[in-house]
């Protein structure tokens, strides 16, 4: 089972081409550059909370383990200038070749990793196996905690989840 998991590819994407990204569009009030990042436009509602609790603090986690020489502002990281990044992202980077069956699970309002960044680029890579079941729900956020607070913008992913591992691939 696979709930929304972190894409890394060495060439991109991953959290490091698209979090900068959104980090720098909400800091100048660029919804543009937040959508530009992959994150959908419908999950703007999101955005204030998940650049407070989640984009640069997740930024600051993953470059202080996978890059651990840059020490400037989130929204100045640039991937692309960073060979120790890739260096790092290589050693765990996701090709797609499974050898068993997984499910995946994202929510196309996910404010953390973008279902385009991310899981819509991940069943690609692992469709040639035939092992790999995917699901898009619309309307999933990352954190099903915010369904309480967005009852009528938000369905909860964990139904899904319970749903999966009952009934198997």
């Amino acid at each position: 089972m696979d709930l929304e998991g972190t894409l890394w590819t060495v060439d991109g994407p991953n959290l490091f081409t698209y979090l900068p990204q959104a980090i720098t569009g909400y800091e100048q009030h660029d919804a543009a550059k937040i959508v530009a990042a992959g994150f959908n436009p419908k999950s703007g509602f999101l955005w204030d909370y998940h650049y407070t609790v989640y984009w640069k603090l997740t930024q600051r986690i993953y470059a202080a383990e996978l890059d651990p020489t840059y020490t400037s502002a989130e929204a100045d990281y640039d991937y692309a200038q960073r060979p120790e990044a890739h260096k790092a992202i290589a050693r765990i980077a996701l090709t797609g070749n499974i050898r068993r069956p997984l499910t995946t699970i994202h929510g196309t309002y996910d404010s953390l990793l973008p279902i385009t960044q991310d899981s819509d680029v991940y069943a690609e890579l692992a469709k040639h196996t035939g092992l790999h079941t995917y699901q898009r729900v619309e309307a999933g956020n990352h954190v099903d905690g915010l369904v309480d607070t967005y009852p009528d913008q938000l369905v909860p992913l964990v139904p899904y989840l319970q749903r999966a591992i009952r009934t198997p691939s």
